[in-house]
């Protein structure tokens, strides 16, 4: 048996966001003109939702590393717009969905074909970031970037 001793604790870890904040980064990165970078992101399944339904509203989405990067202006946005089980991201999402050209509906029932985001964001869970183009970077949200620092 091993026992613990009271003392000091030091030392500096980096979080990642929650859950409902990793979504609002997605969503004003998609908004946001030109590329925006996360960093310190959470890859749980309504985050990955977020993806997949600013992917289908025609953001470029991919990751350089374990950095997210989302550019908002692209390709024709789809019909269909996916929120998985994320009840944040259908009431966020549906505001969002209206400013666009899309014609469709949002959804929290998940059809088996997954995005190329939700895929990529699969990948880097489990630790193999797939290849992506690098640009200059014109923005950058950083949730949960908090510096560490000790006394």
């Amino acid at each position: 048996m091993r026992f613990v001793k009271p003392g000091p604790v030091d030392g500096c870890f980096r979080a990642p966001s929650s859950k409902s904040e990793m979504q609002r980064a997605i969503a004003a990165a998609f908004l946001a003109r030109g590329r925006s970078e996360i960093t310190y992101h959470g890859l749980c399944e309504d985050s990955k939702a977020a993806l997949s339904v600013v992917e289908a509203l025609g953001a470029s989405v991919h990751f350089a590393g374990d950095v997210l990067v989302i550019e908002g202006e692209g390709r024709e946005p789809a019909a269909y717009l996916d929120c998985g089980e994320s009840g944040l991201c259908l009431r966020m999402f549906a505001p969002i969905a209206a400013l666009t050209a899309a014609r469709g509906f949002l959804d929290r029932v998940r059809p088996a074909a997954t995005t190329s985001a939700v895929s990529a964001a699969n990948a880097v869970s489990a630790g193999s970031a797939p290849a992506s183009p690098s640009s200059p970077s014109s923005a950058t949200l950083m949730p949960a970037n908090r510096p560490c620092s000790t006394p």
